[in-house]
């Protein structure tokens, strides 16, 4: 099996000081980035239309039954689960990484 708890190699070997430095940064803008796209998301399905529009048009059109069940679950993983994957996964990333080091 590979061994995946090494680092990768780094493109710039000189800049490894700023790589290090950084790496908790990288992720928190990863996951803003990704949480403001799926509240983007989220927030058209409201703003276009609603969520029976959104059922009617998107899934049933597409026969994906039950339609406004999964309207409802979309939504839901869109706007108010964004939020909670923009923080949990630091809490959970970082008390990992504590764990590991002790």
């Amino acid at each position: 099996m590979a061994d995946t708890s090494r680092e990768p190699k780094r493109i710039i070997p000189a800049l490894g000081p700023f790589y290090d430095s950084t790496r908790d940064l990288s992720w928190l803008v990863i996951r803003v980035t990704a949480g403001g796209m799926l509240l983007a998301h989220g927030i058209t399905k409201l703003t276009t239309s609603s969520i029976a529009g959104f059922a009617s048009a998107n899934l049933a059109r597409r026969g994906i039954e039950p339609s406004i069940l999964l309207a409802y679950v979309v939504f839901f993983l869109e706007t108010s689960a964004r939020s909670a994957s923009s923080s949990g996964c630091s809490r959970a990333r970082s008390r990992s990484r504590s764990e590991s080091s002790s």
